[in-house]
């Protein structure tokens, strides 16, 4: 795990959490999610959030991706994480307010 990540999905025996719950990231730099779980996980963006078209990226267990913001995106995001632990079977994984971000120029 090189580098900073800004957000981390793991699991703790109770479910799968997302921390921090709240992130707050700059709008020119790269986010940073890290997979530290045995299973796949989904992240739905808002359509908007980021520079790729995609709303939808697949991190694989124990991997990290880094996504890149829209040059419009400014204020305070939901967004959604499941988690895959068996074929057929998807969670969601949550912070204490549910997973946001807050991008500031």
């Amino acid at each position: 795990m090189k580098g900073k990540h800004d957000v981390y999905v793991f699991g703790d025996g109770s479910g799968f959490k997302v921390r921090p719950a709240v992130a707050s990231a700059a709008r020119k730099k790269l986010f940073w999610v890290r997979n530290c779980t045995n299973c796949a996980i989904d992240l739905i963006f808002p359509q908007g959030l980021l520079a790729a078209a995609a709303a939808s990226w697949t991190i694989k267990k124990k991997k990290n991706r880094s996504f890149k913001f829209s040059t419009s995106a400014d204020g305070v995001y939901e967004y959604e994480v499941h988690v895959t632990p068996a074929p057929g079977y998807t969670v969601s994984a949550v912070g204490e307010s549910g997973p946001r971000i807050i991008v500031d120029p």
